[in-house]
């Protein structure tokens, strides 16, 4: 089962990675955005930590440029998502708080990503413990 299911993101890769360079080849901005986050969850699941991050990275670039709320959220989301399972805390503290800020005004309060966002944080500040959390201001 392992196997069949690597097996699946192995394509899945192959043909984000082609999207990504048709969306690049059009110069279509919001498709590229997309693509590229999407290409960062597959990594992510096959464990690619780096290359998730770079291309969220990437997807967050296009996000601000085009001026997308929601895109931008989900951008610093994954990307504090990958910095927390590289167990880099204090890199996903700060992606998650500017995350959460920017879905609460794009999506609002009580959508799923935003929630989601909410109790990440909250397991982000469980692995920083009490020095940590002082230097960030938690109670």
């Amino acid at each position: 089962m392992f196997l069949r299911n690597q097996g699946g993101i192995v394509e899945a890769i192959e043909c984000l990675q082609e999207a990504v360079r048709l969306s690049r080849s059009l110069g279509d901005l919001d498709f590229l955005a997309s693509d590229l986050a999407n290409l960062g969850v597959a990594y992510h699941l096959f464990g690619k930590l780096e290359a998730a991050k770079d291309c969220y990275a990437q997807s967050l670039e296009i996000a601000l440029v085009l001026d997308d709320l929601s895109r931008r959220a989900m951008a610093q989301g994954y990307l504090a998502f990958a910095h927390f399972d590289e167990h880099e805390f204090l890199r996903a503290h700060s992606e998650l708080t500017q995350a959460l800020e920017t879905a609460r005004n794009s999506f609002g309060p009580s959508h799923d990503f935003t929630i989601k966002l909410q109790r990440k944080i909250v397991e982000v500040c469980k692995k920083l413990g009490g020095e940590k959390r002082s230097h960030l201001n938690i109670k």
